[in-house]
């Protein structure tokens, strides 16, 4: 198996080559599955992530889940303080519709 580091950094990529081919169901599982297996700052960065593709897609309540929960695994990051700002957004846009 990979160590963690080349792991973390090859799903990452993976999610990146899925979200690129607009395969973004597979991209988010991807991102799903870096969340459950990693903490810290890449944790956040995949729940950042999974939070903008459900924005894009419409799923304002679903994205500001995962981007508070991006707020909360990399706390003290700068991936916690952009889903901050992301989840503002988004639920703005879900309370307006």
């Amino acid at each position: 198996a990979a160590a963690g580091p080349e792991r973390r950094r090859a799903l990452l990529r993976l999610a990146d080559v899925e979200e690129t081919l607009g395969n973004r169901d597979a991209a988010r599982s991807v991102l799903q599955q870096i969340v459950a297996q990693f903490d810290g700052e890449t944790a956040g960065e995949a729940a950042y992530r999974l939070g903008r593709m459900l924005s894009a897609a419409g799923q304002d309540e679903a994205a500001v889940e995962w981007q508070l929960t991006a707020a909360y695994v990399a706390d003290g990051s700068p991936w916690a303080r952009r889903a901050l700002l992301e989840a503002g957004g988004a639920f703005t846009k879900y309370l307006v519709k």
